[in-house]
């Protein structure tokens, strides 16, 4: 149900992915982004031939505090007026394309003139121009009616690089983004349940309380200088053919030791100081049992030798000396 649960999520965000981002437009495989004209600190303002001051946002409100205009939260463009500020339009953040160039219109701004039903407008449209440096600026082409007093209706130009299309993203990148944000959701959430339960449930305390997470198993790596050295050697060796198998090496208390290798074959150095080591453990019991039959019984013809006693000569006898015995 979990598992279900988080792929049902990463599917609608996908599904999500699909929508056309805020100021944005896609038009016969042409993509238009305007979002780097968005500014968050101050607006974008020019002046009108006549003298007017113009101060608008791109789908944003504006970031001004306009003078004696009601609303302001909602206002994506106005100009400063004799006696306040008049709004010329509502933040708008749908892009439409004309003529292969992006198109921002805002409506709902400051009653014109005596008519509460007809209210002010504003059109900018946007020109790719790569020459231009920097984001460019806005500019008036014309007004309706052409009059400052009564005008109503606005039109601006605005000429810049952001204003070119580009490919359209094929949103793989967010997917990425997403899955890795549950890969690490799911790798924390293992980490805290393996912490509570290795420390309430096992007892464990400091670093032994978080769980091992390695590729490579603890007991595969060497313990000691001389374990590393041999087991580079032993890849070197098995590289160059030297080597037809590696088998686990035994430490010198006939025990696996962990991170070793040796080789199947007989003369290996290690097999021989163990069993060079074995011989001085032999007790009165006996040789170590890994002994083969024909070391043992080599072992017993010498055993002999030493228990037979030889003849004491008389000349020894006669002095009293007693015999030495081996």
């Amino acid at each position: 149900m979990r598992a279900g649960y988080v792929f049902a999520t990463v599917a609608s965000c996908y599904v999500a992915l699909g929508q056309q981002p805020e100021c944005t437009a896609e038009e016969n495989g042409q993509y238009y982004d305007l979002t780097p004209l968005r500014s968050k600190a101050t607006d974008y303002e020019f002046t009108s031939d006549t003298g007017r001051i113009f101060k608008l946002n791109v789908c944003a409100a504006v970031n001004s505090e306009p003078w004696k205009m009601p609303n302001p939260a909602s206002v994506g463009a106005f100009y400063r007026g004799a006696h306040s500020d008049v709004s010329i339009g509502t933040v708008n953040t749908s892009l439409r394309i004309k003529d292969s160039h992006p198109l921002l219109v805002l409506t709902d701004g400051a009653p014109c003139g005596e008519n509460n039903n007809l209210h002010a407008a504003t059109a900018v449209r946007f020109i790719c121009d790569n020459d231009v440096f920097g984001v460019g600026s806005p500019q008036l082409v014309a007004q309706l009616p052409p009059d400052d007093e009564s005008s109503c209706a606005f039109f601006f130009e605005w000429r810049t690089h952001v204003a070119c299309p580009t490919a359209a993203p094929s949103g793989k990148g967010s997917v990425i983004a997403i899955l890795a944000a549950v890969a690490l959701i799911l790798l924390l959430s293992y980490i805290v349940a393996g912490v509570l339960y290795r420390r309430f449930a096992l007892g464990y305390r400091g670093f032994d309380q978080f769980p091992r997470i390695s590729l490579i198993p603890i007991s595969a790596l060497p313990h000691s200088f001389a374990d590393i050295l041999d087991w580079f050697r032993d890849i070197r060796d098995h590289i160059r053919g030297g080597a037809s198998d590696l088998w686990p090496r035994s430490n010198v208390n006939g025990g696996p030791h962990s991170g070793g290798w040796t080789r199947r074959h007989d003369g290996f150095s290690a097999l021989a100081r163990e069993e060079e080591e074995a011989m001085f453990r032999d007790g009165p019991d006996g040789p170590d049992p890994r002994f083969s039959v024909e070391d043992e019984a080599d072992l017993d013809g010498a055993r002999e030798l030493v228990d037979s006693n030889p003849p004491v000569p008389a000349e020894h006898a006669n002095a009293g000396v007693a015999p030495i015995r081996l």
